[in-house]
């Protein structure tokens, strides 16, 4: 009997995590700066990643940069430029409405 209201505790425990868990949204988008704007803490970057695009993904998108964001192969910001290739992995910021970056990472420009 034991054994058994055990088990039931932990269905009903798994099934409450299930039904009360909220929807994370996260996505890594692979592209080159339009514009790095450290005065507004923000980047706008043109996709490069095609599969996404062709997911109806926007081919543009305005990424903000809050003050916590990890970056490599760069310090800051302001060591990014018009025309750099990053990797930034975004979550949207469900307050703002707007994505966020977590980390962002300069890349090789593979021609």
């Amino acid at each position: 009997m034991k054994r058994q209201t055990k088990a039931w505790g932990v269905l009903i425990g798994m099934i409450g995590a299930l039904l009360f868990q909220t929807p994370v949204f996260a996505e890594v988008i692979y592209g080159e700066i339009i514009n790095a704007s450290p005065g507004n803490s923000s980047l706008s970057v043109r996709r490069l990643d095609t599969w996404d695009t062709l997911r109806g993904h926007p081919k543009q998108v305005r990424i903000t940069i809050p003050h916590d964001t990890e970056f490599q192969g760069v310090h800051s910001l302001e060591d990014l430029k018009t025309g750099d290739r990053v990797l930034v992995d975004v979550s949207k910021n469900e307050v703002l409405g707007g994505l966020e970056a977590n980390t962002v990472e300069a890349a090789v420009k593979l021609e």
